[in-house]
């Protein structure tokens, strides 16, 4: 797929941090969030991921395609604090100083409250 087409609807969503998806996506999109979670949280969910039955079937992956977690996976997710949180963090703030919408939601509690918060359609920030 083109990545200019990713972000070509009305409406998406779009999960992971590619920056050559970012950096077409982001100016686009009226909302951003970065979940800058511990890797407390993270790496735990990262290793349970394959077994627990709603992330077997997602339906971002093709058809019989599992996701896998690998040296690769477990490395990127080891290292993002150090070496793509500030830049992140840097594209969240121009994205803001242009007029977008951003969060940065650091722990569980705070993605629940923001959750809740933009179920209520109250303020998410």
């Amino acid at each position: 797929m083109h990545r200019r087409g990713l972000a070509a609807g009305e409406r998406w969503v779009i999960e992971g941090g590619y920056p050559e998806v970012v950096e077409v996506a982001l100016p686009l999109a009226q909302l951003a969030v970065l979940l800058d979670l511990p890797r407390r949280v993270t790496l735990p969910r990262l290793l349970l991921r394959p077994l627990r039955r709603r992330d077997r079937d997602r339906g971002d992956l093709p058809r019989g395609l599992r996701h896998v977690v690998d040296r690769d996976n477990l490395s990127w997710a080891w290292h993002w604090p150090v070496r793509e949180r500030s830049g992140a963090l840097e594209a969240l703030a121009a994205h803001a100083a242009e007029g977008g919408e951003t969060a940065v939601l650091r722990s569980a509690a705070e993605v629940r409250r923001w959750l809740a918060a933009a179920a209520r359609g109250g303020e998410r920030s």
